[in-house]
């Protein structure tokens, strides 16, 4: 999973990270997702 975020300086939107397992973030709001979990189609 391919995560972004608006940069405030570029008023544009910068990768952020690349996500295989699992996705952890803390802002703007804390998230813990295991993507392993998830079924693909």
């Amino acid at each position: 999973m391919h995560v972004h975020a608006l940069g405030p300086a570029v008023l544009a939107y910068v990768p952020t990270g690349v996500h295989r397992d699992r996705l952890r973030l803390a802002v703007p709001s804390p998230i813990d997702i295991d993507l392993t979990e998830i079924e693909r189609r």
